[in-house]
């Protein structure tokens, strides 16, 4: 084992008894050296602190010493035993601050020599040869303890790299980085240094972001921090600077050709090697160049002879390897690039001098075999990846299909995804490989185009030809070719008879005319290369307007915007007036003119005009949604421009007349806005402003079908909810004034709700239904309901929140179990009696057994006790005030008719019991509290039982049900009612005591469950045993009592008591076995389905990991925090 041989260590830890001087220990085996950096000053310090110093066992801290027997003063110390060949120590520089709760990083001074004596440490007085050590490779991290960057300082021991001595003109670092805060390698110029980062890459190009991230990883700071203040942006320097070619529309920059880095074998002859990069051990090109030093091309390199073999340094950085000084590891003591770990070999371990610039030595063949292949695999995957990445589809449109009239657009009926043929290829060819694939590509589909070729872009709905490419040399990469480049291929100068006019100096322009209403007249587009007075015969030509001025608005300084003329020039162009792409032109006609209402300075007389241009100007997207003649509607969107200050009737209006639309009368469309989060708005009232309606700039606005609402009017959405879903959404224009009661009548109308038992409610912030409207004859504006609220409508009562509502069942009254006793006494013996009602189980159980299909359950009387049959007494729930008392409830009860007809003599005879789904549970007692602090709105489901009896139940009475099982069987006689008087006690030996003493059981023979119809186990009830604590002892005559009601038992009102006699099911049941057949199967069958889902998961498991998916984790439960709502 190669680790275990070079980096295995043992320590030792001591134990010394100060009294008997008995030696105490324990070893410990380590790969590296653990050592914190907080508080010391350097290796050797860290190492005295750990395996020198010894701590001193004494006071409440001593040792027990097994010589002596007792606690004794000790020392305890380590110390290395075993020292490895390789010594490895890791810096503990990562801390935590729990303080500011955060991690941190220990960048503070911490020194460690080139050559490490052991001895001072070790148990063993060795030699100086086998405890002296070199330092030979350091792993220095770069960053912070939320991230950062590892590279290496390594030790050319075999003298396999050329060195040369490191570049001193282009780069600098930091004396002190703890004086500043920085530890980075500076640049002064920025030229050299994106010359630098350019020439580390294939074809000295890349992209502007990447070029930001590498200046950012190389100087530690980002282009804006170093240099923008003095260079500018980075796009405006490398726009500016004749070293590069910057393509502004691909985003991409690149070496000039008489830009790139120097051959470093033009300056260097061979007794000057260049830095050694991995194992291409040759100088030459700057493509084989792969330094990570910045060069100076202002300075030439002094060289410096070659140390002693097997002496120098180099810096593995990821792909790049260069040389570095014995004195630049002591950069590394403090800062953020800082040694995170140590390497120290033996200094008695000699390479022999065969060794010396072989790096195959001794390495078995099979293994360098591996490694060959390793890289031949890694070689092919680099050229696979290369090819992908350099991989670009280009779009070659050709002649044939286009036509051209000022504008370059295909031909009518000629789809665009025919007009083209898809060239791929490796951006790293030339052009004139392109050209020779895109001659092949159209010959092949029978396609004769010109041999020009022209780069062209899509521009004002159409398409522009920009520069021809002719250098069939230059590199497509290089061009700033990407798979969203288009070609054109033609003749090179006339399409249809006419001659096209290329470049971007003829780049079209668009425009948009409106008139001093603001409305929309017409669009033009005019190359940027035509003059004014072209621009002002276009428009009179386009809209049929006799012309006067041209205006249009422009954003000064102060934030305002001022109306200024286009003067009619045959002189001046579109692009020297100022003019952009997409300018709104205001077209003044002749007659205005005529009518004064122009000034001679071409201004505008009107106060309005004046007014609403110092307004913004809006683009508004408007998509129609009518439906004309009951058709569906068409979906059409278009792009008005407005300001805050219109109207919504005006601009309703406008977008009929552009859209056309006539058959439809502008009283019966309304618009709405479509927000793009919140969905849909309710509909907009015709005489507010944009502005005032909420509306801003760019805002989507829908036109539809439909009366828009009056100022005394108001939208709300009503959402019908039944069984806590979603069943249907309608949308309701109705008045400010309305009642409740009209819109919940309206709303039942219309949503198609059956009954009478419906009401609305608000909604909180969720959308989820929050306080019901239960005032009917309240107006909607009352209780502060507004325009585009939404309400919920469900089925139910109206609940308030001092109500309370109950779904009130009649149960049937199971006879008590002294009832029972009563009629058993009067019949004669009482043991006798129960033998003969057992009997009388027994022949009930055996004729059921003798009908078809007869199931465990059936045989099971106990079901019939915990899931009693049960009818609703009222079709609606009973809606009652909190503060009602129970005694009032039961009055009230017994005052309808249902209850009139079951002759109730007094309200004592009726017991009120909650319910847990199908179960009986608590008593509801005369002075119960339980619905006054009931805060749900659903109802409370409550059931009430006929007693032959009156009965008052005290806090101190639990009413439970007992089941007797009959000895050597699994069946239970009927359960029973009891009452428990737990005045005298709560234990289970006082409820036994009670069980025993009613049933007429003797109470050694008796013992009790407590049964779980979920999970159909019986848990046996019994005192746990009382802890007491060691240093006290028990109380004389105080027994404990295990409190039946708390945990771990539970007991509770309508709770089932087992009851077994031990004697009658010795030798047959267990002692703790109350279970009947049919909590036998349900528990058998519960574990089958936990064992089918265990093997269905496993099952899933193997699939996934046959199809080559990692292993699965379940999900980690998330910490939730339930928080209420207060809305």
């Amino acid at each position: 084992n190669i680790i275990n041989e070079l980096y295995h260590g043992t320590i030792v830890n001591q134990i010394i008894c100060t009294k008997c001087k008995k030696i105490s220990e324990r070893e410990e085996d380590f790969l590296d050296l653990t050592l914190a950096v907080a508080g010391v000053s350097g290796l050797e310090a860290a190492l005295k602190q750990c395996y020198c110093d010894v701590e001193v066992m004494n006071g409440r801290n001593q040792y027990r010493c097994d010589k002596c027997g007792t606690y004794t003063d000790a020392t305890k110390g380590a110390k290395l035993r075993n020292l490895p060949p390789v010594l490895t120590v890791s810096l503990l520089r990562f801390s935590y601050d729990f303080t500011k709760g955060c991690r941190y990083k220990e960048n503070g001074r911490f020194t460690f020599p080139m050559e490490l004596d052991m001895g001072p440490y070790s148990e063993k007085d060795a030699g100086a040869d086998e405890t002296t050590y070199e330092l030979f490779s350091v792993v220095v991290h770069r960053g912070s303890a939320f991230g950062g960057h590892y590279f290496a300082y390594i030790k050319d021991i075999d003298n396999l790299g050329q060195w040369s001595n490191p570049s001193k003109g282009g780069q600098q670092r930091k004396v002190d980085p703890s004086t500043t805060g920085l530890d980075v390698i500076e640049c002064e110029s920025p030229v050299d240094l994106i010359e630098n980062i350019l020439g580390k890459v294939s074809h000295y190009s890349m992209s502007i972001d990447r070029l930001c991230a590498e200046i950012s990883k190389v100087t530690g700071v980002s282009w804006n921090k170093r240099f923008k203040k003095g260079y500018g942006p980075i796009n405006k320097f490398l726009k500016s600077c004749d070293s590069f070619e910057y393509n502004p529309d691909s985003n991409w920059v690149s070496l000039r050709t008489d830009s790139s880095p120097k051959d470093q074998s033009s300056s260097t002859n061979q007794e000057e090697p260049s830095v050694h990069t991995g194992t291409d051990q040759k100088g030459g090109s700057p493509k084989d160049n792969k330094s990570g030093e910045l060069t100076s091309t202002a300075k030439e390199k002094t060289q410096v002879p070659l140390l002693e073999p097997g002496c120098n340094w180099f810096c593995f950085n990821d792909l790049l390897v260069t040389p570095i000084q014995v004195k630049d590891i002591e950069n590394q003591f403090s800062g953020k690039e800082s040694a995170y770990m140590l390497f120290y070999r033996k200094k008695s371990l000699h390479r022999p001098q065969e060794a010396l610039g072989l790096a195959s030595y001794k390495i078995p063949s099979y293994l360098i075999k591996q490694v060959e292949d390793l890289n031949i695999d890694l070689e092919k995957q680099r050229r696979e990846f290369d090819v992908k990445i350099n991989s670009i589809s280009l779009k070659v449109f050709w002649s044939d299909n286009f036509t051209y009239d000022g504008l370059l657009q295909l031909k009518p009926g000629v789809a665009k995804e025919k007009s083209y043929v898809s060239i791929n290829i490796d951006r790293r060819k030339t052009f004139g490989e392109l050209k020779a694939q895109i001659q092949e590509a159209l010959e092949s589909q029978g396609v004769k185009a010109g041999c020009s070729v022209h780069i062209m872009k899509s521009r004002c709905g159409a398409f522009h030809l920009y520069d021809e490419i002719t250098n069939e040399t230059n590199v497509l990469q290089d061009m700033g070719f990407t798979s969203d480049t288009l070609l054109f291929v033609w003749n090179g100068a006339v399409l249809n008879d006419r001659l096209v006019e290329t470049g971007e100096d003829c780049e079209p322009y668009q425009f948009l005319l409106k008139d001093r209403e603001d409305s929309m007249m017409a669009m033009v587009v005019l190359a940027k290369n035509k003059t004014l007075d072209e621009l002002y015969q276009l428009a009179a030509q386009t809209t049929g307007v006799d012309i006067c001025i041209i205006q249009t608005t422009k954003l000064i300084d102060t934030g305002s915007r001022v109306v200024e003329e286009i003067p009619r020039s045959e002189e001046i162009t579109v692009e020297a007036s100022g003019l952009k792409d997409g300018t709104v032109l205001v077209l003044v006609s002749l007659d205005i003119f005529d009518s004064g209402e122009i000034t001679e300075d071409g201004s505008c007389s009107q106060q309005s005009n004046d007014e609403s241009a110092k307004e913004p100007e809006w683009s508004i997207t408007l998509q129609n949604r009518l439906s004309e003649h009951d058709s569906s509607h068409t979906c059409k969107t278009i792009e008005i421009p407005t300001r805050p200050s219109e109207t919504v009737h005006n601009l309703k209006l406008k977008s009929l007349q552009l859209l056309k639309i006539d058959t439809i009368p502008h009283e019966l469309t309304r618009l709405r806005e479509d927000h793009k989060t919140m969905g849909l708005q309710p509909p907009l009232r015709d005489g507010l402003s944009l502005g005032d309606a909420g509306l801003s700039n760019h805002v989507c606005l829908l036109l539809e079908n439909g009366k828009p609402p009056q100022d005394s009017e108001m939208t709300i959405s009503v959402n019908k909810i039944v069984s806590g879903k979603l069943v249907s959404k309608q949308e309701f224009l109705v008045d400010r004034q309305r009642t409740v009661l009209d819109m919940l009548q309206a709303a039942c109308k219309v949503m198609d709700c059956a009954g009478s038992q419906w009401f609305l409610s608000k909604t909180d912030v969720y959308g989820d239904p929050a306080e019901a409207l239960d005032d009917s004859s309240a107006t909607l504006m009352d209780l502060l309901i507004n325009d585009g609220d939404t309400l919920v409508l469900q089925q139910g009562t109206v609940v308030k929140k001092d109500q309370v509502c109950l779904s009130l069942w009649l149960a049937p009254h199971q006879p008590s179990q002294a009832q029972v006793d009563r009629t058993v006494s009067g019949a004669g013996d009482v043991t006798s009696c129960r033998q003969d009602e057992e009997d009388k189980v027994m022949l009930e159980l055996a004729a059921r057994m003798s009908l078809n299909d007869i199931t465990n359950q059936d045989l099971n009387l106990l079901t019939e006790a915990l899931f009693p049959d049960m009818q609703m007494l009222f079709d609606s729930p009973l809606v009652i005030n909190k503060a009602t008392s129970i005694e009032e409830l039961k009055q009230a009860l017994m005052g309808t008719e249902r209850f009139q007809t079951l002759r109730i003599p007094t309200s004592n005879f009726m017991r009120l019991r909650l319910m847990e789904g199908p179960r009986l549970r608590g008593v509801v007692r005369n002075n119960s509290q339980v619905f006054r602090h009931t805060n749900t709105k659903d109802p409370v489901n409550v059931a009430v039982q006929i007693l032959n009896s009156e009965e008052n139940l005290g806090v101190h009475e639990m009413l439970l049900m007992v089941a007797q099982k009959i000895g050597g069987t699994r069946i239970y006689m009927p359960a029973r009612e009891f009452l428990w008087n737990t005045s005298a006690g709560v234990g289970a030996g006082d409820l036994k005591k009670a069980i025993a003493s009613r049933l007429s059981l003797p109470l050694h023979d008796v013992l009790i469950a407590r049964y779980n119809p979920e999970a159909y186990c019986w848990t046996v009830l019994r005192d746990q045993p009382q802890k007491t604590p060691k240093n006290k002892g028990k109380k004389k005559g105080s027994g404990h009592k295990t409190n039946i009601r708390q945990a771990p038992y539970y007991v509770q009102d309508g709770d089932l008591i087992g009851v077994k006699l031990l004697s009658a099911d010795k030798d047959v049941l267990d002692t703790d076995d109350f279970s009947t057949q049919e909590d036998i199967d349900k528990r058998q069958l519960m574990l089958q389905m936990a064992e089918e889902k265990k093997r269905l998961r496993e099952e899933k498991k193997k699939l996934m990991a046959m199809d080559g998916f990692p292993p699965s984790r379940r999900p980690e439960v998330p910490l939730t925090i339930k928080v209420d709502k207060f809305s």
